[in-house]
C-alpha cells in the first residue's frame, strides 16, 4: 500500500493489495460505528409508529440531491465547485449509469439520477422498494440478484447503501460479485460513505475477492450537508418530504468522527 497523500484537498490512497488493520483497530472501529452510527441512523426521519421499531431498522425511502453525489461520489473529478457539476455530466455523457439503493432518486427532482434521466442519459436506478407506479428508468430488485445485463454498466454508484445499510461481509461479497458481473471491464463502482475507508472488515474471503477482481482507491472528500428527501412505503413523488436540520448535522458528525470515505472499485 502506498502512503497517504493530500491531493486536491482530499485524502487519497491507492491500494493494489488490501492491507488488514489490526484486530484491536478493527474492534475499535466496529464499536465506534455501532454507537455513533447504527443506533441512530435515520432516526430524525423515522416514524416509530409506522416502523414499529425503536431503532428504526426499517428506514424511510430516501433521496439525495445532485450536489451530494457530485461532492461525495465523484470527488476525484471535481477540483473546484464551479466546474464540479459539468465535470460529472461530461464524465457520464457516453456512459451507462446505475444508481443502486437509489431510493426515490429517479423521481426526486434535485437528484443526479433524475437530472440524468431528464437529459436523456442512459441512467437507471435500482432499489428493493416497489413504487406505486412503474418508471422506465427504475428497476425493483436486489443487488444480490439484479437480473441486469452482464458487462453492461460503465459507472455504478451507491450512496448511503453499501457499507452503510448493507454492512455484513458475506452480503457485501454477494453484492460485489453481482456488481462485478454487470460492470464492464474498467468500469467503476463508487461507494460513499465507507467509514474509516475500511471496505473489507478484515474478512479474508471478501479481501481475496476484491484483490482478484478490482483495483481500489480510497478518497476522503469534504462532507456536504443536505436535508434528505424521503417518503414512507406506499407513498409516491407527491408525498416527498425533507428532513429537518438534525439529519445533515448528524451525518456531518459521523463523517468527521468515523472518517467517512469514498471507495472506488475498478473492475480489472
Amino acid at each position: 500500500m502506498t502512503k497517504q497523500s493530500k491531493k486536491n484537498n482530499h485524502l487519497s490512497t491507492k491500494k493494489h493489495h488490501t492491507k488488514k488493520v489490526s484486530w484491536l483497530d478493527q474492534t475499535k472501529q466496529n464499536a465506534m460505528i455501532y454507537f455513533n452510527h447504527k443506533l441512530s441512523r435515520s432516526w430524525a426521519a423515522c416514524d416509530v409508529i409506522k416502523n414499529k421499531d425503536i431503532k428504526c431498522n426499517t428506514a424511510p425511502v430516501t433521496g439525495r440531491g445532485m450536489e451530494s453525489y457530485v461532492r461525495h461520489l465523484f470527488a476525484d473529478l471535481t477540483k473546484s465547485s464551479k466546474s464540479s457539476k459539468s465535470s460529472v455530466f461530461n464524465y457520464l455523457k457516453h456512459k451507462k449509469f446505475l444508481d443502486i439503493g437509489c431510493g426515490i432518486n429517479h423521481v426526486y427532482k434535485n437528484a443526479l439520477l433524475h437530472k440524468l434521466i431528464k437529459n436523456k442519459y442512459n441512467a437507471t436506478g435500482l432499489d428493493l422498494y416497489t413504487f406505486p407506479t412503474n418508471h422506465p428508468n427504475f428497476v425493483s430488485a436486489s443487488i444480490m440478484d439484479s437480473k441486469l445485463k452482464s458487462s453492461y454498466y460503465d459507472t455504478i454508484t451507491s450512496q448511503y447503501f453499501l457499507h452503510y445499510w448493507m454492512d455484513n461481509a458475506k452480503d457485501l461479497l454477494r453484492a460485489l460479485t453481482e456488481i462485478h458481473r454487470i460492470l464492464k471491464k474498467n468500469g467503476t463502482l463508487r461507494i460513499y460513505p465507507v467509514y474509516y475507508g475500511n471496505y473489507h472488515y478484515n474478512d479474508d474471503p471478501l479481501i481475496k475477492y476484491i484483490d482478484k477482481q478490482f483495483t481500489v482507491e480510497v478518497i476522503k472528500p469534504k462532507f456536504y450537508k443536505e436535508k434528505v428527501a424521503y417518503i414512507y412505503p406506499g407513498e409516491g413523488r407527491n408525498d416527498i418530504k425533507l428532513t429537518n436540520n438534525s439529519v445533515p448535522e448528524k451525518e456531518a458528525e459521523d463523517a468527521e468522527t468515523l472518517e467517512a470515505s469514498l471507495v472506488i472499485f475498478t473492475k480489472k
